[in-house]
């Protein structure tokens, strides 16, 4: 991103509120170093309203051609919003956007809220969370056929690696499905970017063919969505042809985050039904995503165990750490998991739809005491389990 700070100051001084700033903070894939040719300036504004300013955001291209995503908020208000962030994944997020920026002008009042996202963490009780619904559907992981199975533990490997990220507050902040490769090797996760390679199986010619697939459902589909989601959908293609050319063997992540998003927005259905089903795709580029057939160079019976093995491994952390220093913070009302199809997370989840779809018993439960004896047994049956035996 070749743009000065001076210019920044200067654009943010047009687009600034009336009301007493605290600053300014050049934020997203161009404060982490992750910004390529496609990406867009983010800038996050706070200010003095007394809580009175709802936050807001706004989109401009300069005269010079730079795309700039700003968004305003009142500071106080901020603050009280992202206190849920340890059982909160919006809230989480928005506290990593900070704790990674570039400050452009800040006083004392901006930097305290930097300091406080520098602790930032999600709590471990999600992750036990995600190890309670993976072990109830372990069994019909392990029995899978290895197409479907390969489906499933990449939903799982994504979900519980992006968890991991997020429960560390010193390990790199996961951004966006794009940059979940980066991630792991800046944090040094080598093991996890393994196993990542050994689900996706990219490559130049299996990248040529989801490229072809995304371009045919733009044609078909792009131009009817609503215009939020057209926007969404049409950079999703934009970050995909750069990350095919640019970062082929990180493409993984990014290709299936914007096949399900087609998904979703057309059917609102988890696309693995239709493989449990047997059920054919109403569009064929569908099929080039979710694959009936694993790829050439796959071996489903080491790459399960790898997965075992790495789930033992996380959910030994996971339930030592917990019990290390007890199950102290009661589960949070206000956890919110990131199911929303329009935010970067949506396609770490294992499952799709609204959160009151998937975990209806939330409501009613204020503490998850009850959750680790039952994730505590399915690591038992892993450790005596061939799949978390030595590879072959």
């Amino acid at each position: 991103m070749n743009v000065s700070k001076e210019f920044l100051l200067s654009f943010f001084g047009g687009k600034r509120k009336l009301y007493p700033s605290h600053g300014v903070l050049l934020v997203g894939s161009a404060s982490r170093g992750y910004s390529t040719k496609a990406s867009d300036i983010d800038l996050m504004a706070f200010y003095n309203s007394g809580s009175q300013m709802n936050p807001d955001s706004e989109f401009c291209v300069t005269g010079e051609g730079h795309e700039i995503t700003i968004e305003h908020h009142d500071l106080s208000r901020f603050i009280d919003e992202a206190l849920d962030h340890r059982h909160n994944l919006s809230s989480l997020r928005m506290l990593k956007k900070v704790r990674d920026a570039v400050v452009l002008e800040a006083d004392q009042e901006l930097m305290g809220l930097i300091e406080l996202a520098k602790q930032a963490h999600l709590d471990l009780t999600v992750m036990l969370w995600a190890f309670r619904e993976l072990s109830r559907q372990w069994e019909e992981i392990k029995l899978a056929k290895p197409a479907l199975q390969r489906h499933y533990m990449i939903q799982w490997a994504e979900l519980l690696i992006s968890l991991r990220l997020l429960c560390d507050k010193n390990a790199p902040s996961y951004s966006k499905p794009k940059w979940l490769y980066r991630n792991l090797r800046d944090g040094h996760f080598e093991e996890m970017k393994c196993l990542l390679d050994d689900l996706y199986q990219i490559g130049a010619a299996r990248n040529a063919g989801k490229l072809e697939a995304l371009e045919g459902l733009e044609r078909k589909y792009l131009a009817s969505f609503p215009e939020v989601n057209r926007g969404f959908i049409k950079f999703m293609g934009t970050e995909c042809r750069e990350m095919a050319v640019q970062f082929p063997e990180e493409a993984g992540p990014v290709f299936r985050f914007a096949a399900n998003a087609y998904f979703w927005l057309l059917f609102a259905k988890d696309p693995l039904g239709y493989l449990r089903n047997h059920a054919p795709f109403r569009d064929a580029e569908f099929e080039v995503f979710y694959e009936r057939k694993t790829p050439e160079n796959y071996h489903p019976t080491r790459t399960l165990r790898k997965f075992g093995s790495f789930i033992r491994e996380l959910g030994r952390w996971v339930v030592a750490d917990i019990s290390l220093h007890r199950l102290g913070s009661v589960m949070s009302r206000r956890f919110v998991p990131y199911f929303l199809i329009n935010y970067n997370m949506a396609n770490m989840l294992p499952y799709g739809g609204k959160s009151t779809d998937i975990i209806p018993s939330l409501g009613k439960c204020d503490c998850p005491d009850t959750w680790l004896p039952e994730v505590e047994n399915f690591l038992e049956i892993l450790e005596s389990s061939a799949v978390c035996g030595a590879n072959p």
